[in-house]
């Protein structure tokens, strides 16, 4: 009978009997331990019984299990008569949460790239969303949920910062079996909407399009305005079936959000722009996505001397999707977000001109709903 089961049988027996614990595994899985509402520790910063886990020093093995489940019983009659001490089980604890933060960081970041491919886009990721939160820790001292707790309130209460910070404190707690709330912790904080850019217009673009003197850097502005790419995005696509006339881009897997393919808007660009005539220029690709963009963002600004922002080009494809009555959940696919994503981001750049120019040609369709006789 495999570990699995016999741990599940055993909790539900636990249950029926009316004890309020269950038998776990510790991280490594090679030791089992109960959870449940305990007493808090000599010397915790906590003066009030609350959920924790209690090292056993049983192996995970069917032996330990009923060895477990007979002191999950003894210890639940202790915790019913309020004569539970944690002396006799504070050895164990030393024994299997003897670990640094340094050393359960290392863990949890070999634990996160076992479920995610490492990419330009997930090191990223790892590096700005989670390790540099994990930073806060001391490397030294052992790993507890007090000492997680403490972190988070050095922190600017209602903050992005505070919310961040509960989020991977949370991950890292769930990962090293330690009890860490921070519903109450993390705050209300929600993101200011930002002032939206400036959007030029599709005959600026092409304007914009012509005044670029380097051919190669042409053909990345081209490409961004033809299918409302990222900036980092023009390096990240399938070069080949451009070469071939295929008009339909398709975007590799380690970009922010994924392979996708686009279709060009307007697809006379792809002609106009010379697409298949690929034609990168020469800057270091092997760096992160962020990175990349960047070099896209400072040559079209500082060299080439766009009057707007290179991201403005991707919000422009945007607005022309929906001239072209492109349905927004296909839009959004497109552009590798979400449709709630797309309305919150796009809507607000959307005038009475755009809503006219939708209105006319749907009035002109021939089998538009007409009134009733």
């Amino acid at each position: 009978m495999e570990l699995k089961t016999r741990l599940e049988q055993a909790n539900q027996r636990l249950k029926e009997d009316g004890y309020r614990l269950s038998i776990t595994l510790n991280t490594r899985g090679n030791l089992l331990m109960l959870r449940g509402i305990f007493p808090p520790k000599p010397g915790g910063a906590k003066n009030y019984p609350y959920q924790q886990r209690l090292a056993l020093g049983l192996p995970a093995n069917p032996r330990g299990v009923k060895e477990a489940e007979r002191e999950a019983k003894y210890i639940g009659a202790l915790l019913e008569r309020r004569e539970f001490l944690w002396d006799k089980y504070l050895v164990h604890h030393k024994q299997d949460d003897s670990d640094t933060c340094g050393e359960w960081i290392a863990r949890f970041e070999k634990h996160y790239f076992s479920r995610r491919k490492r990419t330009h886009q997930t090191e990223t990721t790892w590096q700005l969303d989670y390790l540099n939160v994990l930073k806060k820790l001391p490397a030294e001292n052992s790993i507890t949920s007090d000492l997680l707790e403490e972190i988070i309130l050095t922190t600017e209460p209602d903050s992005r910062t505070r919310k961040r910070v509960c989020m991977v404190y949370k991950a890292l707690a769930q990962f090293a079996n330690l009890e860490l709330d921070t519903k109450d912790l993390k705050g209300s904080y929600a993101p200011r909407e930002k002032n939206p850019l400036e959007l030029p217009d599709d005959n600026l673009i092409t304007q914009c399009y012509h005044s670029i003197i380097n051919p190669k850097w042409r053909w990345v502005y081209g490409l961004i305005s033809t299918y409302g790419l990222r900036p980092h995005e023009a390096f990240r696509i399938e070069l080949e079936p451009l070469i071939n006339g295929d008009r339909i881009l398709r975007v590799q897997e380690n970009t922010k959000t994924g392979y996708r393919e686009v279709y060009p808007l307007y697809p006379e660009w792809f002609d106009e722009f010379k697409i298949s005539d690929v034609s990168p220029p020469p800057i270091n690709t092997n760096r992160r996505n962020a990175d990349v963009g960047n070099a896209v963002t400072q040559y079209l600004r500082r060299d080439a001397k766009l009057p707007f922002q290179p991201y403005a080009l991707r919000h422009a494809w945007a607005i022309r999707s929906i001239g072209f009555n492109i349905p927004v959940a296909l839009a959004a696919q497109q552009m590798g977000h979400g449709v709630d994503v797309h309305t919150k981001t796009y809507h607000r750049w959307l005038t009475r001109e755009h809503h006219q120019r939708v209105f006319e040609a749907l009035m002109s369709r021939h089998d538009r709903p007409l009134p009733p006789c």
